[in-house]
């Protein structure tokens, strides 16, 4: 009898990535007819097509699915609006317990004034910024002080927490309650629905559009519309998705590595420890 192979374990930003890296890889191929079905009731009222097609990708992900065809990349990594960048590779960690699995981690971004100069300002603004890493555990503010006056920045740059260990609204809840709260949504979704008959042009309209108050029929309606119905509701599958499939970020070793992941060598430690 041929044994699984065992699990090992990955951060929710990398289960993130992954999710990303797939989007872009099989987007195009996939079929609106398979994505429809991402939960037990028609959501083509609210959702888009490409809405759709985003999380069947995320489900597929989830659930390591054979529709998966390795192309021959690794994970691409999308560092460039990040101010301290990682050269390795990312890990994966065969001990649920592992400190580096679970620990949150704090990045910034590059400020557009920055990026509007080329590569290599940005790269001297990180090389800097690599220099000075210890002000930025002993006075963050300190920091960025000093980022502002030997750039003469104008944006300071923007703080982004990368959160693993679940403290985000939905994650906290179970698959039930999940499935409570988005039947909860979608009823006050429709009563807004009928309650404001000016969305119905704008109903599946793209972010970008939306965003852009010169554009005709973007009414306040219409964004209350996207950023507190529809967005949310995405947020809401999402997780539901994520708990329903692979609440753990669990995933084979061999599908991990195909992507160009490497072993957390903090787990062979734990494997030591008496």
């Amino acid at each position: 009898m041929v044994l699984p192979e065992p699990k090992v374990y990955i951060t929710r930003n990398n289960a993130n990535k992954i999710t990303q890296f797939y989007v872009g890889e099989i987007l195009k191929t996939i079929d609106k007819s398979d994505a429809v079905n991402i939960y037990k009731e028609d959501l083509s009222w609210i959702l888009s097509t490409i809405d759709f097609k985003y999380l069947y990708i995320e489900q597929l992900v989830c659930s390591e699915s054979d529709i998966l065809k390795q192309t021959g990349r690794t994970l691409r990594r999308d560092d460039g609006r990040f101010l301290f960048v990682s050269k390795a590779p990312p890990k994966y960690h065969r001990q649920p317990h592992c400190e580096y699995l679970h620990a949150d981690y704090t990045n910034f971004s590059i400020p557009p004034e920055i990026e509007a100069k080329g590569a290599e300002h940005i790269e001297k603004f990180r090389r800097f910024a690599e220099e000075n890493k210890k002000v930025l555990y002993e006075d963050a503010n300190k920091f960025l002080d000093m980022l502002e006056a030997r750039f003469l920045l104008k944006n300071r740059p923007t703080r982004i927490e990368f959160n693993n260990s679940g403290s985000q609204e939905f994650v906290r809840l179970s698959v039930d309650e999940l499935e409570a709260a988005i039947d909860e949504h979608l009823q006050k979704a429709r009563k807004f629905r009928t309650d404001n008959p000016d969305i119905k042009s704008l109903q599946y309209a793209p972010a970008r559009y939306i965003n852009n108050d010169a554009n005709a029929g973007v009414t306040s309606s219409v964004k209350t519309w996207h950023s507190e119905y529809r967005s949310r509701l995405k947020s809401m599958l999402r997780e539901y998705i994520k708990k329903s499939n692979n609440p753990d970020f669990s995933y084979t070793k061999n599908f991990l590595k195909s992507l160009g992941f490497d072993e957390c060598h903090a787990c062979s430690e734990l494997d030591l420890a008496p």
